[in-house]
């Protein structure tokens, strides 16, 4: 048993040791410990989004007139996924729609973040993307509530 414990020990290690070695201190903390990370329910808005790379990103907001109150994520994307995913959703809290869409522009997510490697821009791009959809989602459901009584997450 010793044994199993001491080889996963190694295995984090390497695992976390990778990580720090790619990406910036702020990254690999949002990688570890993601803030929002959860499904919504009764969310304003929702989209879930599949990438070109296969990866799956669902957001839930949660919208009072055009500010928005909570948001939240859920991905089975890469390291740099989840954290975009993290530190966007903190970004917009609090924010109106108008200020919340500018706040989750990928070059602000990428500089919040403290860069990117170039081949994980496209992660700040996708959770960009998507949390305007889910924003954009939630000031339409707010024009029909009615909507979401049929909605499935």
């Amino acid at each position: 048993m010793q044994k199993h414990d001491s080889d996963a020990d190694a295995l984090r290690e390497n695992s976390l040791k990778k990580l720090k070695k790619h990406y910036s201190k702020t990254v690999v903390e949002h990688c570890l410990h993601p803030r929002n990370f959860q499904r919504m329910r009764a969310a304003d808005g929702y989209i879930k989004h599949t990438g070109a790379d296969g990866e799956i990103v669902e957001i839930f907001v949660r919208l009072d007139n055009d500010r928005v109150i909570e948001c939240t994520f859920q991905t089975d994307g890469c390291a740099a996924t989840l954290a975009c995913g993290s530190i966007a959703t903190e970004l917009i809290k609090g924010r109106m729609y108008s200020e919340a869409t500018e706040a989750v522009s990928p070059d602000k997510i990428i500089e919040t973040l403290g860069g990117l490697p170039d081949g994980n821009i496209h992660c700040a791009h996708k959770i960009s993307q998507a949390l305007k959809q889910a924003m954009a989602d939630g000031l339409v459901q707010k024009q029909s509530p009615w909507k979401k009584l049929y909605r499935r997450y």
